[in-house]
């Protein structure tokens, strides 16, 4: 249960993504250095938990750290180069995907490598999005991917980038819900 709310801490440009940033224009799809801390819960089959996350990014490498996760202490999913571990108190398990590494401890998985779109309220350029709904500033509300249902709430300014606040991913009997409280952008 631990190693999975860690990889669903883990969510085509919106027409107003970008920022103006030392003179060069950056859209969120470029966005690739940041820390998100929050609150992330997760429903599987009818059972809710819910710990406190911190998500550093740094280009296509990722930190996650999730605190106080169900009384348990702390976990961490770290994917460096081609290798990704899963590390708690007691245990440190790898492999060469986050997904693989799911289906290796857990038995099932999720498109985790995704998740680094869906927090910045972006679709993940790895597969086509099925089906995607804007708001009238042109910002995602909802988004179909992979088999996976993602709305996206409470857009908030964040330096200048607009992200969402909050984000709900559901699969069959899995319901993940983000929310973002802080955010620091490199």
């Amino acid at each position: 249960m631990l190693a999975a709310v860690f990889c669903f801490t883990l969510f085509s440009c919106v027409s107003n993504t970008s920022k103006e940033q030392n003179g060069s224009n950056i859209t969120l799809d470029a966005l690739n250095n940041w820390t998100m801390r929050g609150k992330i819960g997760i429903k599987l089959d009818g059972k809710a938990k819910s710990a406190n996350i911190e998500w550093r990014n740094y280009r296509k490498d990722y930190t996650i750290q999730i605190h106080g996760a169900f009384g348990l202490g702390s976990a961490e999913l770290k994917k460096s180069g081609r290798k990704v571990t899963l590390k708690t108190k007691n245990t440190k398990v790898s492999a060469r995907s986050p997904e693989q590494l799911l289906e290796q401890n857990l038995g099932w998985s999720m498109p985790v490598s995704d998740l680094k779109y869906w927090i910045k309220g972006l679709p993940a350029p790895t597969s086509k999005a099925n089906q995607s709904a804007r708001n009238e500033q042109g910002l995602l509300t909802e988004l179909t991917q992979n088999g996976w249902r993602i709305r996206f709430k409470r857009y908030q300014n964040q330096q200048g980038y607009t992200l969402p606040g909050k984000i709900i991913a559901t699969h069959e009997r899995l319901e993940i819900t983000l929310i973002a409280k802080s955010w620091r952008i490199q």
